[in-house]
């Protein structure tokens, strides 16, 4: 009984019915819009449930991955600002406006 009823429960995809390739996401925005065509797919039996998780564990890793690109990218962008700013900001080395910067007399 087992074997017939799992295969009464089984469904096939035609190739007419298989869902359009998904481009690569880029961005999250583009992650949740192809989850959500991934969970779309699911419920209307376009997708088996097997293949829908597997593109949601890849959906999750890849927002993962663009989280942490995109902290590179400000760190980069922060770093650059602290290189290129030659003390501007930065208390330690600033002098006042009344100040005249101290210079060495060699005549002395």
């Amino acid at each position: 009984m087992g074997r017939r009823s799992g295969k009464a429960r089984r469904y096939f995809v035609s190739s007419k019915d298989c869902p359009a390739a998904l481009p690569a996401p880029e961005t999250a925005q583009d992650v949740r819009k192809a989850l959500g065509q991934v969970m779309s797919d699911l419920m209307s039996r376009r997708l088996d449930a097997r293949t829908a998780s597997s593109m949601a564990y890849v959906g999750n890793v890849m927002l993962k991955a663009i989280e942490l690109s995109d902290l590179e990218q400000r760190m980069e962008k922060l770093e650059e600002l602290i290189s290129n700013s030659d003390g501007v900001g930065d208390p330690r080395r600033q002098t006042s406006r009344h100040e005249q910067p101290q210079t060495t007399n060699p005549a002395r």
